[in-house]
């Protein structure tokens, strides 16, 4: 089998990473590291998936985290005491690359705050005199990108699978950069070895997300963000025409949403950046996704993946609540 993997990814919302140095010089857009970050995110959310439904005491569980950092290491690398290295190197090549601007999402206006200005807190201007922080620098939709996944020699036929099913997940619900989780920075896949992976149709975009929620039917809600029977997806925005706008409807969706939540639900969204201990902080479970279709149209879409525990000791929220409060997970049984 060939030890290599080449994949092309549309970069479908603007991406917003580091802000310019003191010599005015922008980060690169995207790097190695950066990708391969998410890989490794969305494979251990994969992972739980596989292997959790064998954790169901204390004692199992364990034994099934330690596996799976084990395995998570003979893939993509780890550090002392057991350090090794990665068997796959990631090379990013950009095919077209977006252009700089900091005009969206549009700064507060009293009055006037639309769904992407209401996720986009942390990237738009705030605070004031020696507080001011100005709007960031992001890039817009439309790029893309190439990505080739190199694999070690003697690399196994299930490594490499477990790493495009990584790649796949990440196309389907993630992104790259600040604010990733709340629907900036969304990539998809467009061809995997030569081969079109553009879904064609909402209908093809919910039989893929399907068949990964079915997977997990059998595993215990896990102790980190991962799949499991507790998860849940919905499409929020249909047809969008084009991403910002439905990103802004998306946005607007779940402020309604947080609101009807409530703020003594709230935590279970995630602790925000004013928790008085770095240790308090949570980050959300709710991931928010823009996705395109092959027939001009955009979704908006909602991923619940909870864990347990999540809040830190002392808190306690029932998910349930939560998951009816937002709404979105009714219909079909919450699974697309």
């Amino acid at each position: 089998m060939s030890l290599a993997r080449e994949a092309e990814l549309q970069l479908v919302t603007p991406l917003f990473l580091g802000e310019t140095d003191p010599r005015g010089a922008l980060p690169d857009l995207v790097r190695p590291p950066a990708v391969k970050g998410a890989l490794r995110f969305w494979w251990r959310a994969l992972a739980w998936a596989r292997w959790g439904a064998q954790a169901q005491d204390p004692a199992s569980r364990q034994e099934v985290l330690n596996a799976l950092r084990a395995r998570e290491g003979e893939l993509f690398g780890a550090v002392a005491p057991r350090a090794r290295q990665s068997r796959v190197l990631l090379q990013v090549t950009w095919l077209k690359q977006p252009g700089e601007f900091d005009d969206w999402p549009r700064n507060p206006v009293p009055g006037q705050l639309d769904g992407s200005t209401y996720l986009g807190w942390g990237i738009v201007a705030s605070g004031r005199g020696a507080n001011a922080q100005p709007h960031r620098t992001g890039w817009r939709e439309g790029g893309s990108f190439r990505l080739v996944l190199q694999f070690a020699p003697r690399t196994d036929e299930a490594v490499v699978d477990e790493v495009c099913r990584a790649l796949e997940a990440w196309s389907l619900f993630g992104g790259l950069g600040a604010r990733s989780r709340r629907g900036f920075g969304s990539v998809a896949l467009t061809t995997l070895d030569g081969q079109s992976r553009l879904l064609e149709t909402l209908a093809d975009y919910k039989a893929r997300v399907r068949s990964l929620l079915e997977a997990a039917a059998g595993a215990p809600e896990p102790p980190y963000t991962a799949f499991s029977r507790g998860a849940r997806w919905a499409v929020v925005v249909e047809e969008g025409k084009d991403p910002r706008e439905t990103h802004r409807r998306l946005g607007e969706a779940y402020r309604t949403a947080v609101g009807q939540v409530g703020a003594a639900l709230r935590p279970a969204l995630g602790l925000p950046i004013p928790a008085r201990q770095l240790s308090q902080r949570r980050a959300s479970p709710l991931l928010l996704h823009i996705h395109p279709l092959a027939t001009g149209d955009y979704v908006g879409a909602a991923l619940w993946l909870p864990s347990d525990p999540f809040l830190p000791d002392g808190m306690a929220v029932d998910l349930q609540q939560v998951r009816e409060g937002l709404g979105w997970f009714q219909a079909e049984g919450g699974q697309a």
